[in-house]
């Protein structure tokens, strides 16, 4: 938390660090990390390790319990910080301003907590990460040859930005959540072609095409 808070500083000099607090919730797996104002809740009994017995007793399902453990802690709590910094704007309705949302708070993320790895960031396995590393220009394809990027039809968005087991579009061996996969990869893009830009500024952009076309995204096949 410490060194989160250095980066916070950092990028942030104006803000506050926020007090924090751990309490037992019973069970409030919805919002695990409470965040308002200067102030920080934990919900430390949502952090026990996937085989908790009472986990499985109320049903959550094995692709979720899995990240319910203490070394997701810090980076759900910067993710909560993020949520807070992003101006998403009032017309962001389209798969791709979804995208490129998740891939902000993914990269506000990463300069908080640059030594995490990605898969915790992410909460992906290994294999799941490796696989979208492997078969990104595909998913980026599919995407553009079915006019997906600027479909508002919530049915077929959420086909990649709900949780699951994985993405039934493609194989089960896809990860779920995978337009976060590629909204990540824009907005690094973005950034790194254009260092002039503040995280701040990222964070206050609204204009998903914007961020499109100044990243001149095009993953390699």
């Amino acid at each position: 938390m410490t060194t989160a808070y250095k980066h916070i500083k950092y990028y942030y000099p104006e803000n506050n660090i926020p007090t924090v607090y751990s309490y037992i919730s019973g069970l409030d797996y919805e919002y695990p990390i409470k965040f308002l104002d200067d102030v920080m809740i934990i919900a430390l009994d949502m952090y026990l390790g996937a085989d908790y017995e009472p986990y499985i007793k109320i049903g959550l399902p094995s692709y979720k319990t899995k990240w319910m453990s203490k070394e997701l802690i810090v980076v759900d709590c910067i993710k909560e910080i993020a949520l807070q910094k992003i101006n998403f704007g009032k017309d962001n309705k389209t798969l791709l301003d979804k995208m490129i949302y998740q891939g902000k708070i993914l990269y506000f993320i990463d300069a908080m907590m640059p030594d995490e790895p990605d898969t915790l960031k992410i909460k992906y396995s290994e294999k799941q990460l490796e696989w979208c590393e492997k078969n990104e220009s595909n998913i980026w394809s599919y995407f553009i040859e079915n006019k997906l990027l600027y479909s508002t039809n919530n049915s077929v968005i959420n086909k990649f930005i709900v949780e699951g087991p994985f993405t039934s579009i493609f194989s089960k061996e896809s990860p779920a959540r995978t337009s976060d996969f590629i909204g990540w990869g824009i907005v690094k893009k973005y950034m790194n072609n254009n260092k002039e830009i503040t995280l701040k500024e990222l964070m206050d952009e609204t204009d998903s095409q914007e961020i499109l076309s100044k990243s001149r995204y095009k993953p390699n096949k």
